[in-house]
């Protein structure tokens, strides 16, 4: 059977643009509330997860998951095996990185963290955004600010795929957010 069709139907469709992905930093005065909150949190290693989250890089999940054994304090440096993209990567760890991982008490199975639901920390760490009274954040955002810092301190694009572990310099480019006004004070220093 022939369809009277003078043109393909499927050409006129668009694909959907790429979102422009999220640009929430928090400023050092809601990253303090934000800690200050997390310390009371009812999880005990809330603080030390944020402080993980952007000190790392890491995703949520591979904070998650991270074993001790994953972790050589020597050269300083932690084997992320599960990750989003399935390409495991070794990252540095900062001085705080260290202290943090060192400071959390000891699990049956390993894992720096001992997490009951994934559905009940996300509720306590919406709990500390509400009590920091911090708007629109959520806990991938602080990736955003890890990398934003890092970027600040000079760290490269290559280094910054590196460590948080972007494929490409456009994945970069969306998480680490340089504001107009640190260009305006890098030009001062010209």
């Amino acid at each position: 059977m022939d369809l009277p069709l003078q043109h393909n139907p499927v050409a006129s469709i668009t694909k959907p643009s790429e979102p422009h992905g999220r640009e929430r930093v928090l400023s050092d005065e809601e990253l303090n509330c934000l800690l200050e909150a997390a310390s009371q949190s009812s999880i005990y290693f809330m603080k030390q997860i944020i402080i993980l989250a952007i000190e790392t890089l890491c995703r949520r999940g591979e904070l998650l998951n991270l074993k001790r054994s994953d972790v050589d304090y020597h050269n300083r440096t932690a084997h992320i095996k599960v990750t989003k993209n399935n390409f495991p990567r070794t990252i540095g760890l900062s001085p705080l990185a260290v202290l943090t991982l060192k400071a959390l008490p000891l699990t049956i199975d390993g894992s720096f963290i001992n997490l009951g639901s994934i559905g009940g920390f996300d509720k306590a760490f919406k709990r500390c955004v509400k009590k920091a009274n911090i708007k629109d954040f959520h806990f991938h955002d602080l990736r955003h600010l890890g990398a934003t810092k890092l970027a600040k301190q000079g760290w490269t694009v290559l280094e910054l795929a590196a460590q948080g572990g972007w494929k490409s310099t456009n994945m970069v480019k969306r998480y680490a957010n340089i504001d107009a006004e640190y260009l305006a004070d890098k030009l001062k220093q010209r």
